[in-house]
């Protein structure tokens, strides 16, 4: 019988009972009556003693043990196993003299020996309560595994569940702190009345459809992610025109490979930001990728106008960034900056 079948089974408050208690019946039965061959008055004396055996071990279970034992209160304890040896001896001494009385016809040869010995009583009764309260703590301690399983289980769904409600709260940040930047830039090309409008517009486009339906899944395509990308910097080289060289190397697109949306964009955003947005001498944007060994490195490096701070501003999107990057790629990812005072480089490694 394994462990789940036995829990069953003890489960089963009615179903055990009734068989523990049956069995040890016929056992003691079968045992007492052993010794004189006399089964029949052997059986009667069980159905009289028995139910006081039931009840000193329900006492010792239910009462003692429970209450006493497990509180530590050990004087206690002790002192009310006593008193209930005593009672339960004089309640066995009185069912030998009735016995002797009743079934023997106060004839002493006529009764079993064996039931005039009450240290062999006492034997029956201990073997019967002890094992039946060993079976009680097996099955309290499968409901404890069952209890700290399930509380267990919850908690984890709980996490789950936080950390999820956390990701989408992120993904959502990224909405809108990507449409303000975008329609800034296109504010700003409106105004100065520049002919790439209509081209301008027609990029955010692709970018739109892009962030209301694909942004909503978990994985998106490493090729998908890197158009968008294409995208947004083709917007942002319309606005700066020839203000910035820009050096790209994206390798890793052809690959199978599943990242969540909009991972990479926050490094690109924040080299635009604070990097080329601020300074009116040339400037330069380097990106670069590749996948190998099941790892896919990111790489942005972009340069930093003269009168910027040695520590270049962490954005929002940045910060995001870190966040999920945690929560999506806990343990398997590396995130590297390097701030100096006339560049700013990010690295980001994922193990896929």
């Amino acid at each position: 019988m394994n462990k789940s079948t036995l829990y069953l089974f003890l489960n089963s408050k009615i179903t055990f009972e009734a068989t523990y208690w049956g069995s040890m019946l016929i056992i003691s039965c079968l045992f007492l009556g052993h010794f004189h061959q006399d089964y029949f008055n052997t059986f009667l004396f069980c159905l009289v003693w028995f139910p006081f055996t039931i009840g000193f071990t329900y006492y010792l279970n239910n009462v003692l043990i429970k209450k006493y034992l497990y509180s530590k209160k050990y004087f206690r304890f002790f002192l009310y196993l006593l008193y209930a040896f005593i009672v339960s001896s004089f309640v066995q001494i009185t069912l030998i003299v009735g016995v002797f009385i009743v079934l023997a016809d106060l004839d002493y040869n006529k009764m079993n020996p064996i039931i005039n010995d009450l240290s062999m009583l006492w034997f029956v009764q201990l073997f019967t309560s002890i094992l039946y309260s060993s079976f009680q703590q097996i099955k309290e301690e499968q409901k404890k595994r069952e209890t700290i399983h399930q509380l267990e289980k919850e908690k984890l769904q709980i996490e789950l569940q936080l950390k999820e409600l956390e990701l989408n709260t992120l993904k959502d940040q990224i909405h809108p702190h990507f449409l303000f930047n975008t329609l800034n830039n296109i504010y700003g090309l409106a105004i100065e009345k520049s002919d790439d409008l209509p081209h301008i517009l027609l990029q955010l486009s692709g970018l739109l459809d892009y962030l209301v339906y694909q942004s909503k899944e978990e994985n998106v395509a490493l090729a998908d992610e890197i158009k968008v990308l294409q995208q947004y910097i083709s917007l942002e080289q319309l606005r700066f025109d020839d203000r910035f060289a820009l050096y790209i190397d994206l390798q890793g697109g052809d690959q199978d490979i599943q990242i969540i949306p909009f991972l990479l964009f926050p490094m690109i955003e924040n080299a635009f930001k604070h990097g080329i947005k601020p300074t009116n001498d040339s400037a330069y944007l380097k990106i670069s990728s590749n996948y190998s060994v099941d790892t896919f490195t990111f790489r942005v490096e972009n340069s930093k106008p003269k009168n910027k701070s040695p520590k270049l501003h962490e954005g929002t999107g940045l910060i995001n960034l870190k966040k999920r990057l945690e929560i999506c790629y806990p343990a398997h990812h590396q995130l590297k900056i390097n701030d100096t005072l006339d560049s700013y480089y990010i690295q980001l490694k994922i193990n896929l």
